[in-house]
């Protein structure tokens, strides 16, 4: 496809996006790590090439993009982010559950599959997705229990003070969470009404 696009081009741009070299980082990434905590004794060796194998494909296929470009063409390579090691995260709702953020249908220690024991009449905040921070708000969330306007921005700015700059003294009290964007806070768009709060 790519090439073909390259071809059909005479003037303008071409953009391609390979989403693999995400994945596989993703997924073997830990293998680089001969003291991760995930792998067991002898995994196999074998995986811990992947990633190099990968980058030595995508390089030639590069070579190859930049042998069809003209003298005049421009050729950009970029990445929507690095990679390293990662042995430890934040379960925000954990975080919330203990911290009385979150709370639980009666005997139920965890909230379940899709939350169906989260107990949302008394539930204020919850994670959802890739770091998505949450208010179940009234108006807005289907059983939302704060108020939008001020007990909203009074709840944004007291989650600001605790997760803010949250350390994980399991490693160091190294800082597990630097930064929340409050959605608010951030540049208008056509989507930014389905962002998280944070």
């Amino acid at each position: 496809m790519l090439f073909n696009a390259m071809d059909k081009t005479k003037k303008g741009v071409v953009a391609c996006w390979f989403q693999v070299t995400d994945s596989i980082q993703h997924m073997f990434f830990r293998y680089l790590d001969k003291k991760h905590p995930a792998l067991k004794f002898g995994q196999n060796i074998k995986s811990a090439k992947t990633i190099e194998e990968l980058y030595i494909n995508m390089d030639k296929l590069v070579g190859k993009v930049r042998d069809k470009l003209s003298k005049n063409s421009c050729l950009v390579i970029m990445s929507d982010h690095g990679f390293k090691q990662f042995r430890r995260g934040v379960n925000l709702n954990s975080w919330f559950y203990r911290n009385g953020y979150l709370s639980l249908k009666n005997g139920k220690t965890e909230s379940g599959e899709w939350f169906k024991d989260v107990d949302w009449t008394s539930t204020k905040v919850y994670g959802l997705g890739l770091g998505g921070i949450y208010i179940n708000q009234k108006d807005r969330e289907s059983q939302g229990i704060v108020s939008p306007g001020e007990e909203t921005r009074a709840l944004k700015t007291e989650l600001k003070q605790r997760l803010g700059g949250l350390m994980d003294d399991g490693n160091n009290n190294a800082v597990a969470i630097n930064y929340l964007y409050d959605r608010d806070e951030i540049p208008p768009g056509p989507y930014k009404e389905n962002c998280p709060d944070f």
